[in-house]
């Protein structure tokens, strides 16, 4: 494992950490919804919604038709967040 996988492996980990601490909800495959990833990021979810809109923001899973539930991987957001240190 080379640096950068390690660093995300940690963030994860840490994410996955503030979720139990927190009682997130984390699906089977480590999503979790918007609001929850924002808190997560630290930013307000329009912020985070603006972002997934303009690209900029960490891959998301749409739920059903457009207006429907928005999730994130949790392996995604570390990913994310790490790639911008």
């Amino acid at each position: 494992m080379n640096d950068a996988e390690g660093r995300i492996d940690a963030t994860r980990g840490a994410l996955e950490a503030a979720c139990r601490e927190s009682g997130v909800f984390v699906t089977g495959d480590g999503r979790i919804g918007e609001a929850d990833a924002a808190a997560l990021l630290g930013l307000a979810p329009a912020t985070l919604a603006n972002k997934r809109d303009l690209l900029e923001g960490p891959p998301s899973f749409r739920l059903g038709c457009a207006g429907h539930r928005v999730t994130y991987r949790i392996a995604d957001l570390a990913a994310w967040i790490e790639s911008r240190r």
